[in-house]
């Protein structure tokens, strides 16, 4: 594990041994690009180009990446988010949305109403008959919706001392 961090890295990038903790990051809030099929000097690249911090299992990785490396050993991702919570200051991510699990885009809230018929097509019926608000990833278009599943969301972060938000309807329905 490699030290000096202290508070939180708001840009990560997740190599590709940490898929799932990538996606549980962004729904905390983190700006956190996941990168898979890249050999390390893509990596370093992407993480010198775009200033970010790498998190990694790979160790030769994290050497020549120095300070902008986060060495994670844990295997499962419990234990993941755990030893990250000992490396930074996972509180930060109180007060920052959650971003798209799949490609890191913001989301934003959109009303029912405003649903186009497209946009309807992409959510299960039952959905749209039972919630009036979703979330719109601006990049990839997927939606998101509060389910039973934020519960068991909002708990499994709060453990690690990560907060999950969705963005507030008020300050950007499309």
């Amino acid at each position: 594990m490699n030290g000096g961090h202290q508070s939180t890295a708001e840009k990560l990038i997740c190599d590709e041994m940490l898929g799932s903790l990538s996606r549980w990051l962004r729904l905390a809030g983190y700006d956190v690009l996941y990168l898979r099929d890249m050999n390390d000097d893509e990596v370093i690249r992407a993480a010198v180009d775009e200033g970010r911090s790498v998190l990694t299992r790979d160790r030769e990785l994290s050497r020549r990446l120095g300070e902008r490396s986060i060495t994670i050993m844990a295997l499962t991702l419990d234990d993941q988010l755990e030893e990250l919570s000992r490396i930074i200051n996972t509180s930060e991510s109180a007060g920052y949305p959650a971003r798209c699990t799949i490609c890191n885009g913001v989301l934003k809230a959109i009303g029912k109403d405003d649903l186009s018929k497209e946009n309807e097509k992409m959510i299960p019926p039952r959905v749209l008959e039972i919630r009036d608000l979703y979330y719109k990833c601006e990049t990839c278009d997927h939606f998101y919706w509060r389910g039973t599943h934020i519960k068991g969301i909002k708990e499994r972060l709060s453990r690690y001392g990560m907060v999950f938000s969705l963005p507030d309807p008020e300050q950007n329905i499309l």
